[in-house]
């Protein structure tokens, strides 16, 4: 059964995407690794198996949306069986473009060439170097609502100063204000609306916002920072969900003429007893199995 406080998100949603223009971004940020509910009684939260099954909720309800996420989708902890799997549960759920934070390279430069860069979601970071060269795109962008958005990424200097020197001798994240305008002068000149997905924390965000106004709307991550009501700095909308995956932000964004005219967000607690996709219960199922076939005695015969 679906809860009623989704039913009521459902009904709002179907109201508001008949005005003009109403567009859908759905966002997440600081995933840290967190598969599934524990089942704890402290944090009878929902994970994955509850995200999927609501952002496919809001899919069938509005087919503006755009779905996005701001970097730390690993655990700060290696664990190649689980990170495998929770990018699987990514593929599923079908980003339409992300960011990497620090955490997302604990497994290695290797495992993020080889795993993280080929997801089907596009990678985007205006100033993140690995080995002297580009990864990802600078920028990309989508169409929904007949809007035009213009997206960006970035990773702040400060957030990789935690990783072992090994890693952070091979990422090179450029300075920010040297980096970045020049792919904002591209998107200005093309875009209705810029969206920067940053993993640097909200006072970085609060920063970027003073520097350069230009950006409709910044996705913030790293300080697991819960924003109910967007900050506003100047024409910018800062919005951020927390951490563990726990609340999956949906931001309402009307526009008249091409011009954003109205904003309402929500930050969505995942609860224990919301739907489950079904795609997502079988790949923690299969991680389970996996899990327990290695932890089995290798017997000789």
């Amino acid at each position: 059964m679906v809860r009623p406080v989704i039913l009521t998100l459902l009904v709002f949603c179907a109201v508001t995407a008949a005005a003009a223009n109403e567009i859908l971004i759905v966002y997440t940020n600081n995933t840290n690794g967190v598969l599934e509910n524990c089942g704890c009684p402290e944090r009878a939260y929902g994970a994955l198996e509850k995200r999927a099954a609501l952002i496919d909720s809001l899919r069938r309800t509005s087919r503006d949306l755009l779905l996005l996420d701001s970097g730390d989708i690993l655990d700060i902890r290696p664990d190649r069986l689980l990170h495998g799997y929770i990018l699987k549960a990514y593929e599923l759920m079908k980003y339409d473009a992300w960011t990497p934070g620090d955490q997302d390279f604990v497994e290695g430069i290797g495992f993020f060439k080889n795993r993280m860069l080929t997801l089907p979601m596009m990678m985007v970071s205006a100033n993140l170097r690995i080995d002297e060269k580009r990864a990802g795109a600078p920028w990309t962008e989508k169409m929904a609502g007949g809007i035009r958005f213009g997206i960006t990424g970035l990773i702040s200097r400060k957030t990789i100063r935690f990783l072992p020197d090994s890693l952070q001798s091979r990422l090179e994240p450029e300075d920010i204000s040297t980096s970045l305008e020049p792919v904002l002068a591209e998107l200005d000149a093309g875009s209705d609306f810029i969206i920067v997905l940053s993993h640097g924390g909200i006072d970085h965000d609060r920063e970027l916002a003073a520097h350069f106004p230009q950006i409709g709307l910044i996705i913030g991550g790293h300080s697991q920072t819960m924003i109910g009501d967007p900050e506003k700095a100047g024409n910018t909308l800062i919005v951020q969900a927390g951490e563990g995956g726990n609340r999956t932000g949906i931001l309402h964004l009307g526009f008249e003429n091409g011009k954003l005219v109205s904003y309402h967000n929500t930050l969505y607690l995942l609860q224990k007893n919301d739907r489950d996709d079904p795609g997502v219960l079988e790949l923690i199922r299969a991680y389970h199995k996996e899990r327990l076939d290695k932890m089995k005695p290798n017997f000789k015969q």
